[in-house]
């Protein structure tokens, strides 16, 4: 058997043994630290986010020149101020507190875990590390932009009819790296952001947990790459036979 395939096939092996084992046994942490002066309220929007205009029009009804009924509309316009905004996960402190949020209509009373939230920070308060975050996510597109031209070549070539089979062998499995390569570069970038937003952006009560980015990544890489070594082995055994003919 080809060396490469050998390898490939164990790595790939491996992956999906720890994915079944770490979902197996996966425990999720939550954080034990309490924050003095943690509070989640429900408020009128503050002056550093923005501002609302609440317009009141009247309208009264008249039958045959007599006032009949007024009513009364109430309509906001609401104006935000420039914001940086970052949708991120977010965790309870389950062990740090004993708060929890309820929501209650028409007397049925909900407990709210929320697992994702948009959170707004005014511009002044963290421009140049949201500058960072975002460069941080353009070097995430590299390996696309490179798979991308991979695709390219290839539609280019079945185009033309150039349709060698070393050649895109060779492109698949490079396109298998740059996958593998971008399931590493997504983590290291998104455990770096978790890292700084963790640094300008809290919620009370709540703390921002690293998630890993998807498996499939890597095993889609790594079976890319599987059948990117069958193809040179169906190749060399043709080539073989032709041969011996």
């Amino acid at each position: 058997m080809n060396k490469r395939l050998k390898i490939y096939s164990v790595l790939l092996a491996i992956v999906l043994v720890g994915t079944v084992i770490s979902n197996t046994y996966y425990r999720e942490k939550y954080s034990t630290v309490t924050r003095e002066g943690e509070v989640l309220t429900l408020d009128s929007l503050t002056e550093e986010f923005g501002k609302v205009d609440k317009k009141i029009t009247v309208h009264v009804d008249t039958i045959d020149g007599k006032r009949d009924t007024i009513g009364i509309t109430t309509s906001y316009n609401t104006q935000f101020k420039p914001a940086f905004e970052v949708t991120i996960p977010v965790r309870p402190n389950r062990f740090g507190n004993d708060k929890f949020l309820y929501s209650n209509v028409k007397g049925q009373t909900c407990m709210v875990e929320m697992q994702q939230v948009k959170l707004k920070v005014p511009m002044e308060k963290g421009s140049n590390t949201f500058n960072i975050i975002f460069a941080l996510s353009i070097c995430m597109l590299l390996p696309y932009l490179w798979l991308l031209v991979i695709v390219l070549k290839v539609i280019r070539s079945i185009y033309k009819g150039e349709v060698f089979l070393t050649q895109i062998a060779k492109r698949l499995e490079t396109a298998g790296w740059l996958l593998v390569a971008y399931w590493l570069l997504a983590n290291v970038v998104s455990y770096i952001q978790i890292l700084i937003l963790r640094e300008i952006v809290m919620m009370a009560y709540y703390h921002i947990p690293w998630e890993s980015t998807s498996i499939y990544y890597i095993v889609f890489g790594l079976v890319l790459m599987i059948i990117s070594q069958i193809i040179l082995m169906g190749k060399d055994l043709k080539e073989e036979q032709e041969l011996t003919i």
